[in-house]
């Protein structure tokens, strides 16, 4: 997707999440965050039920 589309379609959401999400989580949060999004390994799935969830 060009750029002028991706930002026309998500650039307001992209800076209401940089400006108002982004700063109530602590830096190591954010990177650590950060981190996991950007690994190849694969994710630990954790079920529901776990949590109390159906």
């Amino acid at each position: 997707m060009p750029e002028a589309e991706w930002t026309e379609r998500f650039g307001k959401a992209r800076q209401q999440i940089l400006r108002l999400v982004l700063p109530k989580f602590s830096e190591s949060d954010v990177l650590s965050a950060k981190a996991v999004a950007e690994s190849t390994d694969p994710l630990l799935f954790l079920p529901s039920t776990l949590f109390g969830g159906h």
